[in-house]
């Protein structure tokens, strides 16, 4: 680590003029080849515990450059495996969750719209116009790992508060839903579960034929027949047991907009990324094979011209 990531860019300077401005590019540098954060962090320690190491008892410097540098927050966190769903693929997916599995529309959202899984189980129909074929970002729900329970979020960041439009078939398979989730509720009765927010955020899951106070209704899209909310980890689990994860299905919408001409800022505007660079890190596969094919079209198009010129 040592050897590639910093004698590489600090090793010809000398120690007593290293600076937290010359240390803060460098680390900079390493930001933009890609480096996760964890990968950032490590090398980082490691260099404050040498430069420690240089103040006392080596009385080199007299303080730490490296205590005033912090990992950029647009590092790429430790990014998950992922690859692309193949079209085959995903319409034997559809087989095994077909309309009416508890499955079937969080897994349309997520191939269709990119949305983390966390904004897929936060969606509530009040986010959805289905006149204008729109989708508004606007919640998620978390695990809350120290309180063992669920709540009501904003996104992860303020950029993941977003509106992009959806494609007349998602309108349609969620019009559908939408109707049967009434008749289920209808068919449940009082049995029939409500999801309610209080006012930590928390969510609670209560029939409705029970007396709720000041609670407010949170209505879902991602339900099971009987209204109970349907957790991220259940739904993640459901991916896993088919040999997927969720974050195939928002790099496999990336990849195919990207590969479709989309301009990167556009594709991490619908993702609801910050800064196009994780983007562009991430999604260089895809602009190459649009390179290639550019390049393919042009050599047909440069040997019609040659042919129509012999003629």
């Amino acid at each position: 680590m040592i050897k590639y990531h910093v004698t590489p860019l600090l090793g010809d300077i000398d120690i007593q003029v290293l600076t937290p401005a010359i240390l803060d590019s460098w680390m900079r540098q390493l930001t933009r080849k890609g480096l996760a954060q964890k990968s950032l962090k490590l090398i980082l320690a490691i260099l404050r515990q040498a430069l420690n190491y240089a103040v006392y008892p080596s009385n080199l410097i007299q303080s730490n450059p490296a205590l005033y540098i912090k990992v950029p927050r647009t590092a790429p966190r430790d990014l998950v495996k992922r690859r692309i769903i193949a079209p085959q693929e995903f319409a034997a997916l559809m087989e095994a969750f077909p309309r009416g599995h508890v499955m079937h529309i969080p897994t349309l959202l997520l191939y269709n719209t990119g949305m983390r899984v966390a904004e897929v189980a936060g969606l509530r129909w009040q986010d959805i116009d289905l006149k204008q074929m729109t989708i508004s970002v606007n919640k998620q729900i978390r695990y809350i790992a120290k309180d063992k329970k669920y709540c009501l979020t904003p996104p992860k960041t303020r950029s993941s508060q977003r509106t992009f439009t959806i494609t007349p078939e998602l309108v349609g398979e969620l019009s559908s839903w939408k109707a049967t989730q009434a008749e289920q509720e209808l068919a449940y009765g009082e049995h029939y579960v409500y999801v309610y927010e209080e006012p930590d955020s928390t969510i609670r899951n209560m029939s409705k034929g029970l007396p709720h106070g000041p609670l407010a209704r949170v209505d879902l899209v991602c339900t099971r027949s009987d209204g109970h909310s349907y957790s991220v980890d259940c739904m993640r689990k459901q991916l896993n047991a088919k040999g997927y994860n969720s974050h195939s299905f928002r790099h496999t919408h990336a990849t195919l907009l990207v590969e479709a001409g989309v301009s990167i800022k556009g594709v991490a505007n619908r993702l609801g990324q910050s800064t196009t660079q994780l983007t562009e890190q991430v999604y260089t596969h895809a602009t190459k094979k649009m390179d290639r094919d550019t390049a393919s079209l042009f050599h047909e198009i440069m040997q019609t011209n040659c042919r129509q010129k012999r003629l």
